[in-house]
């Protein structure tokens, strides 16, 4: 074999050693920072709940004597401020193990969606939403929790996002592509625009702005995505604004 020839092949060698390394240090470095945010989120929980715990005991102690307005708006404010940073170290949490879901069991598609539709009832009433099926096969292989959790965030969206003062249809299907399952949940609420297709499911991408709506925190679509992609699926939209969405995402069989 000519010299030229040997020498591109130990070129490619190496290129392809290198590569490999790169591969190997991006997955050690997510996996740092999957623990980093585990770890951070957990151990924040415990201070949060002793000065939840003191705001309540004051509050309990000041009910003795007439309270100022500008005081108890402060103690609103405070005790909302616990509540969403709690809401968002248990979304963190959620989202670090999103990426560790390599279990696969069987889920009974219709049960599922059952206990999801139990969780979000309430929204379902005040949403005055209307849920269908078509499709849905009988099981699929999948981790159970994490489908759980992909399901009850789409929908727990589509509800959310409805147009106010106007009755929500959201229909939730499967088509049987042979390799995969692609399930789709259509609602007839506010849409998204399409340059914000990719957008919606970054890391604490809000839509709104926080002074009109400061219930979300910016990771449910986020972790739906990463839930799928462990599932080595795909997840996105196609919407209108004012047209309703249909979020579209993959389970590979």
């Amino acid at each position: 074999m000519p010299d030229d020839q040997l020498s591109k092949g130990a070129e490619k060698d190496l290129l392809i050693a290198e590569l490999q390394q790169q591969i190997k240090d991006l997955q050690q470095s997510n996996q740092d920072l999957e623990h980093f945010a585990y770890v951070a989120s957990h151990d924040l929980q415990a201070p949060l709940r002793t000065v939840e715990g003191y705001l309540g005991i004051i509050r309990q102690e000041l009910e003795k004597e007439n309270i100022p307005v500008d005081i108890e708006e402060y103690f609103q404010h405070v005790t909302f401020g616990v509540k969403r940073l709690q809401q968002l170290i248990k979304d963190l949490l959620e989202y670090s193990r999103a990426g560790r879901m390599v279990e696969r069991q069987r889920v009974k598609t219709l049960p599922m969606l059952e206990i999801v539709k139990y969780n979000l009832r309430h929204n379902i009433e005040k949403g005055a939403a209307t849920v269908t099926t078509s499709g849905l096969p009988e099981e699929f292989q999948g981790h159970r929790m994490g489908i759980t959790q992909l399901f009850q965030n789409l929908l727990a969206n589509a509800i959310y996002f409805g147009k106010e003062d106007t009755s929500n249809q959201i229909h939730i299907e499967a088509v049987d592509k042979k390799d995969y399952w692609q399930f789709s949940i259509a609602d007839q609420g506010i849409g998204v625009a399409p340059e914000n297709h990719q957008k919606i499911f970054e890391l604490f991408t809000r839509l709104i702005p926080r002074e009109v709506d400061d219930k979300g925190t910016g990771i449910g679509l986020a972790l739906c995505k990463r839930i799928v992609e462990s599932h080595n699926g795909k997840i996105w939209v196609e919407s209108e604004l004012g047209k309703g969405s249909i979020f579209y995402f993959t389970i590979k069989k």
